[in-house]
Order: C-alpha cells, then sequence, then structure tokens
C-alpha cells in the first residue's frame, strides 16, 4: 500500500526532508526535499529550496530548482521560480515558470544514429 506524507496549512518545516512515500505540502517548507516517489506542492503550499522527486507536481509556489526522474507537472495555478529538469513535461494553461527547462529521455528511448550515405 501506498502511503503519503502531508505537510499541512498550519504547518511551517525548516530543514532537508528525505522520504520513500508520497509527499503533499499544503504549508510552507524551507529547504530542500528528495523523494524516490511523488511530491506535490498543492494550491496553498510553498516550497523556498530545491525538490528531486520521481514525480513533481507544482500547484503552488516554488522559489528553487526541481528535478523530476518522470514527470513533472505544473498546473494552472503553479508558479516556479527556478530551473526545471525533468523525463516528461507538462504545463497548463496559466502555469508560470520562470527560470530554464531541460527534458531528458531516458537510454531506453534513444533512437539509433543514423549513419552518413556515402
Amino acid at each position: 500500500m501506498d502511503t503519503e506524507t502531508i505537510i499541512d496549512k498550519t504547518t511551517r518545516v525548516k530543514g532537508i526532508l528525505t522520504t520513500k512515500d508520497d509527499l503533499i505540502i499544503q504549508g510552507v517548507l524551507e529547504g530542500s526535499v528528495r523523494s524516490t516517489a511523488k511530491i506535490t506542492v498543492d494550491n496553498s503550499g510553498r516550497v523556498i529550496g530545491d525538490l528531486d522527486g520521481n514525480d513533481v507536481e507544482i500547484l503552488g509556489t516554488v522559489e528553487g530548482n526541481i528535478h523530476a526522474k518522470d514527470h513533472f507537472l505544473l498546473g494552472a495555478s503553479g508558479r516556479v521560480e527556478g530551473d526545471v529538469i525533468a523525463e516528461n513535461m507538462r504545463v497548463e494553461d496559466g502555469g508560470v515558470l520562470h527560470g530554464t527547462v531541460q527534458t531528458k529521455k531516458s537510454n531506453r528511448s534513444k533512437r539509433p544514429e543514423k549513419k552518413p550515405h556515402g
């Protein structure tokens, strides 16, 4: 069974957070997060620091860099001030991103190089 950790609207956390569970941030987190699961910054959530997760969904505000090993979603209410690296990315209408974006393809999806003719 999958479990999740919730930082609710009334909670403010400072420091480094590491988890194997899904994480939902509804309050404020100052620091960095590393998860082998999904990180969600909810509409009321705010992160000042970097996020590193398998899947990352931003509906609130992030001031920091994001690395999503698989999927990144910037929702319509989301705002990111930082750089994003993700395998797959989707930005909904209204989502705001100030920073650079880099998508990475895994080795299994690389196409063979074409040999020049001649």
